[in-house]
């Protein structure tokens, strides 16, 4: 049915980490580009101001409402698993530290 593996451990039996250090960076990186193309498709397409408008603000609401999901997903398998959540760098910061240096970048 589903290529989807759940619950897989470690050698010790704990479990592996759904996230790694950077996901959210990558992720928010990824959604940003997604944006750009587009953005661009948009104004290809479209000449009228006001249908620039709507469909470029339509476009960056969808990006940021994505982003903001698997910020959440990722605190919410934080909040089940703790630091076992985060593979590396990320353990120990809150969502709102990580999703702030995501926003600097």
């Amino acid at each position: 049915d589903s290529n989807r593996a759940y619950d897989l451990t470690l050698e010790g039996g704990k479990l592996i980490p759904p996230f790694t250090e950077d996901y959210l960076k990558r992720y928010s990186h990824s959604q940003r580009n997604k944006f750009g193309h587009e953005a661009y498709d948009i104004f290809e397409n479209s000449s009228d101001p006001a249908e620039l408008e709507v469909k470029l603000t339509a476009a960056f609401e969808q990006v940021k409402a994505n982003i903001e999901r698997q910020a959440n997903k990722f605190e919410m398998a934080k909040e089940l698993m703790g630091d076992g959540a985060v593979g590396g760098g990320t353990l120990g910061k809150e969502k709102d530290e990580v999703v702030e240096e995501i926003k600097e970048e």
